[in-house]
């Protein structure tokens, strides 16, 4: 089974794609076969047009990195994406591209089989529940795509600076074992 990590921050190696990096790790310990992540920030994709073409086809005309993703994530049983929040939402790059995963909630483009997938955010405030709210909304979009069978928000408050997350074993473990149980959760279907 395949998983595809996206990574949403505009810094390489930052903290939510250390985390990532950290629960493909794990996917691929638990028998997954991980595919390379996209890094949003070196992609040159635009937003959804809102032409509306994915309704009938399930599938985007845009022809830029983007298709290429989707195409990988079609390959894939497992999903994750992690972001930085910033003002009080993943960032820029992540909502554009969530915006142009709108051809899987469309009748021709959904996803098959069984599937499972997470979001991973990091953030330099304390622990904060309204982040995690705005976060369950990406999971709930999953069941859209889809049969997810299971979807997980991590998050991890107080990472203010570059590198945090590797000073924060915790943190790795926590991720570690989030790549275990989305693949586990597929084993058990």
């Amino acid at each position: 089974m395949k998983i595809i990590g996206i990574s949403g921050s505009p810094r390489r190696g930052g903290n939510s794609e250390t985390l990532l990096g950290e629960t493909l790790a794990g996917a691929a310990q638990a028998g997954a076969d991980v595919l390379p992540v996209d890094r949003l920030s070196e992609m040159k994709y635009s937003g959804c047009r809102g032409c509306d073409a994915c309704v009938d086809t399930g599938k985007c005309p845009i022809r830029d990195d983007a298709a290429g993703v989707h195409r990988l994530i079609r390959e894939s049983r497992i999903l994750v994406l992690s972001s930085p929040i910033y003002y009080d939402n993943v960032s820029g790059q992540m909502k554009t591209f969530f915006d142009r995963l709108r051809p899987f909630s469309k009748k021709g483009g959904r996803l098959e089989g069984k599937r499972s997938g997470a979001v991973i955010a990091t953030w330099a405030d304390g622990e904060r529940a309204d982040y995690l709210n705005a976060l369950k909304v990406y999971t709930e979009y999953f069941s859209w795509f889809g049969d997810f069978i299971h979807a997980e928000i991590l998050g991890f408050p107080d990472m203010e600076g570059p590198g945090d997350a590797k000073k924060r074993p915790d943190a790795l473990k926590r991720a570690n074992e989030l790549g275990a149980r989305l693949v586990e959760a597929l084993k058990r279907e």
